[in-house]
C-alpha cells in the first residue's frame, strides 16, 4: 500500500479512545530577573491550557485525559526535550484529524495512535499504565523504594483507569428444607 494511501486510510479511522507520544521542545524562561533557567512546574499542563478554547469547543465531551512524564525533566535544560505519554477517552468516536488539530503548540511534536478495541486490553495502555503512577501512589511507591513506574501520571479529566464495573451479584442460595 502507498504512504498516500495509508495516510488517507489512517485519517479516515475513528476511535473513542487515543494514546499519544509526544516530545516537547523545553523554551528558554521568558522572565529571567533574579532566578536563571527556572522552568515552570507545569509545563506540559501549560501547554493543555493554551490548547483549551479548541478542547472546549470541539472535544466538548473529553472522559478522560491523562499524561506521564519523567518527574525528573524539571532538570532538563532549555532546548531539550520533555516525553510526555498520553491517553484520551471521548464519549463519541472523533478521527485522528479533531485530536491532531488540538495539540497544536510551538515546539511540540506529537504521533497519536488510535485505540481499537477495548482500551483495557490493549497492550499500549497496559505500557502506560505499567510505566507511570498517580502523585500520592509514585511518592508512596519511591518512599519504599520502588522505583518500577519511573514516570509521573497526571489525570487531568477524569480517572485514566478503566473502572472496573462489578459483575451481577451472586445469587443468595436459598437453604434447602428437607421435607420430613
Amino acid at each position: 500500500m502507498s504512504e498516500t494511501i495509508q495516510k488517507q486510510a489512517s485519517h479516515g479511522v475513528r476511535s473513542l479512545s487515543w494514546i499519544f507520544v509526544a516530545r516537547l521542545k523545553i523554551a528558554p524562561p521568558q522572565c529571567t530577573a533574579g532566578a536563571t533557567d527556572l522552568i515552570p512546574a507545569k509545563y506540559f499542563e501549560d501547554v493543555l491550557h493554551s490548547c483549551s478554547t479548541y478542547q472546549n469547543t470541539v472535544l466538548k465531551r473529553l472522559e478522560v485525559l491523562s499524561f506521564s512524564y519523567n518527574p525528573e525533566w524539571s532538570q532538563t535544560l532549555p532546548g531539550e526535550a520533555l516525553q510526555v505519554t498520553g491517553l484520551v477517552v471521548t464519549e463519541n468516536r472523533i478521527r485522528i484529524n479533531t485530536v491532531e488539530e488540538w495539540l497544536v503548540h510551538d515546539g511540540l511534536e506529537i504521533m497519536w495512535s488510535a485505540i481499537i478495541g477495548r482500551r483495557d486490553k490493549d497492550p499500549r495502555v497496559g505500557k502506560f499504565f505499567a510505566e507511570s503512577a498517580l502523585h500520592d501512589d509514585f511518592l508512596a511507591a519511591r518512599a519504599a523504594g520502588d522505583t518500577s513506574a519511573p514516570n509521573l501520571r497526571v489525570d487531568r479529566i477524569g480517572p485514566s483507569a478503566p473502572s472496573k464495573k462489578p459483575g451481577r451479584p451472586a445469587k443468595r442460595q436459598q437453604p434447602m428444607i428437607a421435607n420430613e
